[in-house]
């Protein structure tokens, strides 16, 4: 269980500031020869997993393998990190490189060969899970960086993190600037970007001494006014959605589209469109967004459905959503 969130920044701060010898950050470093991190920012990533208790991590671009490593020690046997490769060259060189680890650190890692962007689009990891540490070194073009970090936060656990590494090239720098320009309920834990009167402000990381953008995520996923979108696949039947929410929901309307790739063509191309609007009630805890006509499909192949939601609240209260955990298929 991680730490409060109100916690996390001051929890970064403190192990940056902390005092480490020379020779205890030789010590550490050489346990994890593979990764290119320096060694400072080695010793962070493992104090700050360590600190705020993460259970769940996902790395984009494994390489050899050696933050990798660190990530996984630092969340223990009872962790789970997955790590994604788009080198499908370095398959057997990950693989062999894992099986030399102790065994509770090969246990708790799932190492994926996949571009960041055709992982997102596999349900079997979506369904439940939401990540506490996200560590992102994949494509460092500014659109490759912007599309992990956009994707990647959506399973971004409660308060959770991502760390943005090699922040110093400006591709990724930029990136992560205009993500945080779209999605105003993230920050940026050094405030590099409050940078005022400035247009252009000079690529650097959060701290001095790692190379890393670090970003708080919000306090809680929601459903507001702003598009919420879900992916997920089914075989067969699909009855509607049922979404728990950890703070009692405020009066209000909640619009759900469901885009259903059913691939049959027909009438609708093969793209199911079906719109519900679900009246929500003071208090609710639980929230079933139900098909007036369940959807049925005689193709035996799982069916993909991209479904959107919004939350028009008719008080002045909670004006969105606060999920307890993903939102899951009623088939």
């Amino acid at each position: 269980m991680m730490n409060e969130p109100r916690n996390t920044e001051k929890l970064i701060k403190e192990i940056i500031a902390k005092k480490v010898s020379e020779l205890d950050l030789d010590n550490f470093s050489k346990n994890f020869p593979n990764s290119l991190l320096n060694k400072k920012a080695k010793l962070f990533l493992f104090q700050l997993i360590k600190s705020i208790r993460s259970r769940s991590a996902l790395e984009i671009g494994t390489y050899l393998a050696g933050t990798t490593k660190i990530i996984s020690e630092a969340l223990g046997k009872d962790g789970f990190i997955l790590t994604i490769e788009a080198n499908k060259n370095r398959n057997e060189f990950i693989k062999k490189e894992i099986s030399t680890w102790e065994k509770e650190f090969q246990k708790n890692t799932m190492p994926v060969i996949s571009t960041s962007n055709d992982f997102f689009n596999i349900t079997k990891f979506n369904e439940k899970l939401w990540f506490d540490i996200i560590f992102i070194d994949g494509d460092h073009t500014y659109t490759g960086a912007l599309t992990d970090l956009i994707n990647s936060s959506r399973f971004a656990s409660p308060g959770g993190i991502i760390i943005v590494d090699d922040a110093v090239q400006p591709p990724v720098f930029n990136a992560v600037k205009d993500f945080l320009y779209l999605n105003r309920d993230w920050t940026e834990v050094g405030r590099v970007f409050e940078e005022k009167n400035q247009n252009y402000i000079k690529p650097k990381p959060s701290f001095n001494s790692i190379p890393f953008l670090i970003l708080k995520g919000p306090d809680s996923q929601n459903i507001g006014q702003k598009n919420y979108s879900v992916f997920r696949e089914f075989k067969n039947t699909l009855n509607g959605l049922n979404i728990k929410l950890s703070k009692p929901a405020s009066k209000g309307e909640l619009h759900t589209r469901f885009l259903i790739s059913h691939l049959q063509g027909g009438k609708d191309g093969g793209m199911a469109i079906i719109d519900e609007t679900t009246q929500i009630n003071n208090g609710e805890l639980e929230i079933d967004v139900t098909l007036k006509e369940k959807f049925l499909s005689d193709n035996n192949d799982s069916i993909k459905v991209d479904i959107h939601l919004f939350f028009d609240c008719k008080e002045n209260q909670n004006n969105k959503l606060f999920l307890l955990q993903p939102p899951e298929l009623i088939k």
